[in-house]
C-alpha cells in the first residue's frame, strides 16, 4: 500500500468527511497530514465531534487505531481494487455531488466510469413482475445501444435486469454495492461475479472494512447511485421501496427523474405514481424520451435472444369463444401477464380490459395472483 492511499483510507477511517476536503488540501493533502503535529488532526476531528478531548496522547490512540482498520484493505488492492481519492477529490468524479461527500471509494474495474456521461441509473423492486424485469433489460439494452452508461445496485430484480441488458448490448455497466470490502473474501455478491463478460462490469463500494454490514447501508449506497447518473428511472417500486430514497437524493442535486406509470391498483406502481402525484418525476412512454433528453439520438437496440426463458412464446392450438385474443396473448407471454402489459399489447381502455378480465376470471379461465392474471393450464396445446 503507498502513503497516498494509506493516508486518505486512514482519514476516511477517523470518520473524516469530504466536506473537510478543503481542509486537507489546504494542508497539503492526507500525507502530509498525518506526518505532522496531532493538532493537525485534532482540528479535522474536532470538525467531526466536539466532544473529543484535546490530549495528545488520545489523538494518537485514535489515529493508531485508524491506522490499523486501514490496513484491512491490502487484500482488496492485491486482487485488482482501486482507491479513488488517494491524490484528490478529482478521482471521485460525480461522486462530489451527493449530499455526504467521500474521502474515498473502492473501485474495481474502469475507474472512468465515475465521470462518464451520460449515465443513467435504472433501478426498481427486488421482486418485479416479469414484465417489470423484461421492460427493465429492454430499455437498459436500448440505452446502452445508444451510447449509455447504465449504473445500479446490483440487487435482484430491476437491478440485475438492467445489468444485463446494458451487457446483452455490448456496454459497460456500474455496479454501486451496498457491501463493505472484506480482508478475508471478495465483498461482491456472486451473482455480480457471474455477470458475463466480467471485463465490462465494474463495481464500487464506498465502505471500508471497519464498516458493519447492516440494512442501512443500501440506503446511504443509494445517494451515490444518485451522484452518478445524469437521469434515473424507476422500473417498479412499491411505497416503501429504497427506491424512493435513490429518486429523492436525485432530486436534492438536480437530477432528473422519470418513471414509468401503472395502474393504482398495482402495488410495484406505487413508487413511480407517487413521484408523479408530487411532481417530482417525468412519466417515461417510450425510451427515446429519455435518450431526447440527454441529447441523444436514438439506435435499434441489440437484443438478439429471448430475454428470459419462461417469457418464451409456446406453441398453441387455435383459440376460439369469448375473448379469444385476450386468452391467446395470456400464451403467448407464458400465461401470466399484468393489466400494464395488457394496455401497452392490445391498445384498449384500462376500463374494457378490467372488464374482460373479471369475465374470465368468473368463468375460471384465469385468476389473480398478486399485480399479475394467470392463465388456466388447460388452456395450453
Amino acid at each position: 500500500m503507498n502513503e497516498a492511499i494509506k493516508a486518505i483510507v486512514t482519514l476516511s477511517a477517523l470518520n473524516i468527511s469530504g466536506r473537510l476536503w478543503d481542509q486537507i488540501l489546504w494542508q497539503g493533502g492526507a500525507v502530509r497530514i498525518l506526518g505532522q503535529q496531532p493538532e493537525i488532526i485534532f482540528s479535522l476531528l474536532l470538525n467531526k465531534s466536539k466532544q473529543l478531548p484535546f490530549l495528545t496522547e488520545d489523538v494518537f490512540k485514535i489515529l493508531k487505531a485508524a491506522e490499523e482498520k486501514a490496513y484491512g484493505i491490502d487484500a482488496f488492492l492485491k486482487t485488482g481494487g482501486q482507491i479513488l481519492g488517494a491524490l484528490g477529490p478529482h478521482e471521485l468524479g460525480k461522486l462530489n455531488r451527493a449530499a455526504s461527500p467521500l474521502l474515498c471509494a473502492y473501485l474495481r474495474g474502469n475507474r472512468e466510469l465515475v465521470r462518464t456521461s451520460p449515465t443513467v441509473a435504472i433501478i426498481g423492486t427486488r421482486d418485479p413482475s416479469l414484465r417489470g424485469k423484461e421492460r427493465a433489460f429492454e430499455i437498459a439494452n436500448t440505452l446502452s445501444s445508444a451510447g449509455c452508461l447504465v449504473v445500479s445496485g446490483g440487487a435482484n430484480g430491476i437491478d440485475m435486469a438492467a445489468h444485463e441488458g446494458a451487457l446483452a448490448a455490448g456496454g459497460e455497466t456500474l455496479v454501486v454495492l451496498g457491501d463493505p470490502i472484506n480482508a478475508q473474501y471478495d465483498e461482491r455478491p456472486l451473482r455480480i461475479r457471474n455477470l458475463k463478460p466480467a471485463a465490462k462490469v465494474s463495481t464500487l463500494t464506498v465502505f471500508g472494512p471497519w464498516v458493519g454490514i447492516n440494512r442501512t447501508l443500501f440506503v446511504v449506497r443509494n445517494q451515490y447511485v444518485a451522484a452518478l447518473a445524469d437521469a434515473i428511472l424507476i422500473v417498479e417500486g412499491k411505497l416503501d421501496s429504497g427506491t424512493l430514497h435513490t429518486a429523492r437524493f436525485a432530486r436534492k442535486i438536480g437530477v432528473p427523474v422519470w418513471v414509468i406509470p401503472g395502474d393504482p391498483d398495482n402495488p410495484l406502481a406505487g413508487a413511480a405514481n407517487l413521484l408523479l402525484q408530487e411532481g417530482e418525476a417525468k412519466a417515461l412512454i417510450k425510451p427515446e424520451h429519455l435518450l431526447k433528453s440527454l441529447g441523444i439520438s436514438a439506435v435499434k437496440a441489440k437484443i438478439n435472444a429471448p430475454i428470459f426463458p419462461e417469457t418464451k412464446k409456446v406453441e398453441i392450438k387455435a383459440i376460439t369463444g369469448p375473448h379469444a385474443d385476450l386468452i391467446t396473448l395470456f400464451t403467448q407471454a407464458g400465461g401470466r401477464i399484468t393489466l400494464d402489459f395488457l394496455c401497452d399489447q392490445m391498445g384498449k381502455p384500462i376500463s374494457l380490459l378490467q372488464k374482460d378480465l373479471l369475465e374470465l376470471e368468473l368463468l375460471g379461465t384465469i385468476r389473480k395472483d398478486g399485480s399479475e392474471f394467470v392463465l388456466n393450464e388447460v388452456f395450453f396445446g
